[in-house]
């Protein structure tokens, strides 16, 4: 017994601690499985006072797909406040609370669903919000309440982490440029003919944008040796930043809502040439009231508010179906060729900058008057069927009953009629009731037999219309089943009696 065991301990040892490993990465794994997180982007930087910094809310599911996020933003309201929040490009499919925010409380919320099969991934944008900078400091972002439900049927919470950011704000700078010459008056005479060359894939010109950072590329020729820069709100001022030598891009950040300028000037060995004055018309906010009206049963009018660049078009969909592109001019849906049924309509409104609203109505399409006659119609022959069916039943378990009592009945007829003749004496009156019997018998049943058929074809001919059910079939199979044993019945035992009478 002593060497069974130290033969047998250390298999049973590494056996032990086998199953005890297992046993733990069981436990482990779905930990790290369900590591979802929430976090800012940018969580960093550093923004000047009246620039506009666009804070993106992510969510990674850690390997999990997502249900449901939700969760509430703290932020500094004596340094930031919102200016916009926008949903585009959101992994949300439906807002059971539209993001919302007070500058007065300093939060931001929101609340929404993502459908299945719900979202994998490391970085899903939520929402995006605009904040703009008031005042210098340390401004803290924070979430002061999340969740994050996993899309397993059962909505299990996977959150295990809620980032912060944290933002230097500082003065507005004067300007950040290179190699200041000077700072050149507005009153010199611009002698030089050379003129500007500005593109930018930003900033289109006479277009709107949703980005308060733009890219300006400038194209130099060999003679332009300065030039100057300025943006502000006016439609004709004068450049005063210079740049020697001259720059062929510059990122301008912390662009504001609505119409602004970027003056630019070259000069030469002649002197500064013409100012260019470029148009910049910025619009981070999503359209506003957006709002369906049910104008008649299958008529929708729309109608939403942009007070920064202003309605382009709107998009409508139906149960998810085909976009249709409508005219911000004619802001009319007209919902045809739809099943009786409830259905959905979705419309999205969007600026001229891209940012868009969205919101849906429900609403049910009625039963046409053709095809409610239908159905009445239908409804109608399927009462009469159906009378048809229970009368053509009930005679079927009649008859059931009837036939063999009436077989019985003419068998024990004839059975008397030969028992009368086996007492003799009386061939020739048996005779003859023996004929009569025989004939009564036979137009008796040539009479039931014909009603029988036509009852059965009655039968099948409705069967034609309904499909009967297994017990109208069975009671149908007997009856047919049963005519034919009684005839034979009857046929042998008659032939038997004028065999037996010497008929």
């Amino acid at each position: 017994m002593r060497s069974f065991c130290y033969t047998f301990l250390p298999t049973i040892s590494f056996l032990i601690k086998t199953i005890t490993v297992i046993f733990c990465l069981f436990l482990v794994v779905p930990i790290f499985a369900s590591a979802a997180t929430l976090s800012f982007t940018p969580s960093a930087g550093s923004y000047a006072v009246g620039s506009t910094i666009m804070v993106s809310v992510v969510t990674g599911s850690g390997g999990t797909a997502l249900n449901a996020v939700s969760g509430t933003i703290s932020f500094p309201k004596d340094l930031l406040e919102v200016v916009s929040i926008q949903k585009s490009q959101s992994i949300v499919s439906l807002w059971v609370q539209e993001p919302l925010f007070s500058n007065t409380a300093g939060s931001v919320q929101y609340e929404g669903i993502i459908l299945n099969p719900g979202y994998t991934g490391a970085a899903g944008k939520i929402i995006t919000i605009h904040f703009k900078v008031k005042s210098m400091g340390v401004a803290a972002l924070s979430f002061s309440a999340g969740s994050i439900l996993a899309n397993d049927g059962s909505g299990t919470e996977i959150l295990s982490n809620r980032g912060t950011a944290q933002y230097q704000l500082i003065a507005t700078p004067v300007v950040a440029v290179e190699n200041i010459e000077a700072v050149e008056t507005t009153t010199e005479t611009e002698t030089s003919k050379v003129n500007v060359n500005l593109t930018s894939t930003t900033n289109p010109p006479d277009g709107w944008s949703h980005k308060t950072s733009g890219v300006f590329d400038f194209t130099l020729t060999s003679d332009v040796t300065s030039m100057r820069l300025l943006v502000d709100d006016k439609p004709d001022s004068m450049p005063v930043v210079v740049y020697t030598p001259p720059i062929a891009r510059r990122t301008i950040d912390g662009l504001v809502d609505g119409v602004s300028y970027l003056h630019v000037q070259y000069k030469d060995s002649k002197g500064w040439g013409e100012v260019l004055h470029y148009k910049l018309q910025i619009d981070t906010a999503q359209p506003e009231n957006l709002k369906i009206t049910l104008v008649d049963t299958d008529i929708f009018y729309f109608k939403a508010d942009d007070k920064i660049s202003g309605i382009a078009y709107y998009e409508v969909q139906v149960d998810g179906g085909e976009t249709i592109t409508i005219a911000e001019a004619s802001p009319v849906y007209r919902a045809t060729g739809l099943e009786a049924k409830d259905h959905t309509l979705l419309v999205k409104a969007f600026d001229r900058a891209g940012n868009y609203a969205e919101t849906s109505f429900a609403f049910s399409t009625p039963v046409s008057e053709s095809a409610l006659k239908a159905t009445d119609n239908n409804s109608q022959s399927v009462i009469a069927n159906s009378n048809v069916l229970s009368n053509g039943t009930m005679l079927i378990t009649i008859l059931s009953v009837v036939i063999p009592c009436l077989a019985l009945l003419m068998l024990m007829s004839a059975l008397l009629f030969f028992s009368w003749r086996s007492f003799g004496g009386f061939k020739k009156k048996l005779d003859k009731e023996i004929y009569e019997a025989r004939s009564m018998v036979h137009r008796s049943f040539t009479l039931l037999k014909a009603d029988l058929e036509v009852d059965i074809n009655t039968l099948e001919k409705a069967s034609a219309k309904r499909k009967l059910t297994r017990e109208e079939l069975k009671i149908l199979k007997r009856l047919q089943k049963n005519i034919e044993i009684t005839e034979h019945v009857i046929t042998k035992e008659v032939a038997d009696i004028e065999t037996k009478a010497g008929l």
